[in-house]
């Protein structure tokens, strides 16, 4: 649990505090409902970024990164939920009473923030390290990295491609997000969430991987660079 708590991407922040405000009381139960359901977007969903994976132990392992780095990036870590908590304040988005606020207005009032953290922790990393991680972000992605502007640039990929992509997105979004009604529900246990999640994120790369032609997911394959050990703990 330690380790969720370090995850960087703002996307899943904001997922946990959405989710802390719809659970009753906060306890144990908010907590394994928040590994279910912030990993479950941060892996699933593809559009976590590099960055986002700075807050897992066997990356930062496989990056080399140093003690030092490490405290720079704590420093930075400690400072998001302040930032976005008073961005979405200015903005008037609020959690709680029985109101869930607008996620597209949330994305938008975040990217200033996202683009900010991104900048400060890239300086923290060397070239070398800025590499291996974008290697391990694609491995980790797959054929999910073509939800990506980045990427869809990269792989060149037609209007059609960029539209069905974009229509699986929405589509798995849908789902995940009935997932997590359930949850809130009491239908499902929250224990759950981050198991459906994953599956979900398998068939969506799945379904983009037919979308997507051969030479387009060799560059993926090629772009991913030596296997990465991943480790349950994180």
């Amino acid at each position: 649990m330690k380790n969720l708590l370090k995850i960087m991407v703002v996307a899943a922040a904001i997922a946990s505090l959405a989710i802390a405000s719809a659970q009753p009381g906060g306890g144990g139960q908010g907590r394994g409902q928040g590994r279910g359901g912030m990993m479950g977007m941060m892996r699933g969903g593809g559009q976590g970024g590099a960055l986002a994976l700075l807050g897992r132990e066997d990356v930062k392992d496989d990056l080399g990164i140093t003690s030092e780095q490490n405290s720079q990036l704590k420093a930075i870590q400690d400072g998001i939920r302040d930032k976005m908590m008073a961005k979405m304040q200015e903005a008037g988005i609020t959690f709680g009473g029985g109101q869930r606020p607008d996620m597209a207005e949330m994305q938008k009032v975040m990217a200033p923030v996202m683009k900010e953290i991104e900048t400060e922790m890239e300086k923290v990393l060397k070239p070398e390290q800025k590499k291996r991680l974008d290697e391990i972000d694609v491995q980790l992605s797959g054929n999910r990295i073509a939800q990506r502007e980045k990427y869809q640039k990269l792989l060149e990929l037609t209007p059609d491609q960029i539209a069905k992509v974009k229509k699986l997105g929405e589509t798995a979004q849908q789902a995940n997000q009935a997932v997590m009604e359930k949850a809130r529900n009491q239908e499902i246990e929250w224990t759950e969430v981050r198991t459906i999640n994953e599956k979900n994120s398998k068939a969506l790369d799945a379904e983009i991987g037919k979308v997507l032609t051969q030479a387009q997911k060799d560059k993926i394959k090629e772009w991913s660079g030596k296997p990465f050990v991943a480790k349950d703990d994180n």
